[in-house]
């Protein structure tokens, strides 16, 4: 009985653990904090759209699996009510993803989310399948390199922006895109604010400090972090170079049993039982999870020493 109460209440540490370690990474903002299964945002009902999404994109989440089927739809979780694809109708714009469809593609049901309208926003076209594809295909390039990035992106928006549609849905002059990389065992930081306009120009020509973005857009990124830590990559602007570079192979804490387990695996050839892939593997428990595990299983090892010990005595 005690074992299993155990056992219980390691179940749902974990599972709290995890949610606080996502939520640590949260903007704090105006708006209707929503929280899809994939990724969270702050809807804005005075301009119709998020002032931001975010989530956290892990290595095995840059493979795509799942088809996209532009099932675009309103938020059911918005409670006044997001945009709706009548909005866009001729409007001239794009449906332009916050969280990009081809972030969302390890799932079905997470590139079906992907296509609420809350997610959306009004981009020229030359811009939406321009340098902002450009932007979010590096973002996955630096995901899949690093093994997890945590990602931020949304629109300026200000007053006296045009509007499109009976619900009136604002026309952003301006996007911001950030990332932060955690898990490295150098802190890295990097973000963008690029003009909805057709663009030519390299991507590094639009990098800002997060600090100059927090002040455009009144949102506070990474509000849970340590001012001091907070501090340490938003006053200065992200360097390119370091993002092209190799990124660092030893990763902290709780990712360093992960990274031993899959560079072991990878240099053994280990065949995964019954042909799963090692995708499927890490899907189980995410990086935030495993370190709890190992502490878990390690107490339920000493308890049971100690029961065993203590039956013998007894005897």
């Amino acid at each position: 009985m005690l074992l299993g109460r155990i056992l219980f209440f390691s179940v749902i540490t974990i599972g709290a653990v995890a949610q606080q370690g996502t939520d640590l990474f949260l903007p704090a903002s105006e708006g209707q904090l929503v929280h899809h299964h994939n990724y969270s945002l702050a809807y804005s009902e005075e301009h119709e759209q998020a002032l931001w999404v975010f989530y956290e994109l892990e290595r095995h989440e840059t493979h795509a699996i799942a088809k996209r089927k532009d099932d675009f739809r309103q938020d059911p979780l918005v409670r006044t009510g997001s945009a709706s694809l009548a909005d866009y109708k001729a409007s001239g714009y794009d449906r332009g993803h916050l969280a990009p469809a081809a972030d969302m593609a390890f799932s079905e049901e997470a590139i079906s989310e992907s296509f609420y309208m809350s997610n959306m926003s009004p981009q020229e076209p030359s811009f939406n399948r321009g340098i902002w594809k450009k932007l979010e295909a590096q973002f996955r390039e630096w995901a899949a390199a690093d093994g997890s990035l945590y990602i931020v992106t949304g629109p300026v928006l200000v007053a006296g922006l045009a509007k499109i549609g009976n619900n009136e849905v604002s026309v952003p002059n301006f996007y911001y895109k950030l990332a932060l990389d955690f898990d490295a065992d150098e802190l890295g930081a990097i973000a963008f604010l690029l003009p909805n306009q057709k663009l030519d120009s390299e991507l590094e020509d639009f990098i800002v400090s997060i600090d100059s973005l927090e002040t455009i857009t009144g949102i506070d990124f990474f509000a849970g972090l340590e001012d001091d830590l907070e501090a340490s990559f938003e006053t200065t602007k992200g360097d390119f170079n370091f993002w092209k570079k190799p990124r660092p192979k030893v990763f902290m804490g709780q990712d360093s049993l992960q990274a031993a387990i899959n560079e072991d695996e990878s240099n053994q050839g280990i065949e995964k039982e019954n042909g799963r892939s090692e995708n499927s593997v890490q899907r189980g428990l995410s990086k935030g999870q495993y370190l709890i595990a190992v502490l878990v299983v390690l107490m339920i090892v000493f308890l049971l020493a100690y029961l065993i010990a203590k039956r013998k005595r007894r005897n």
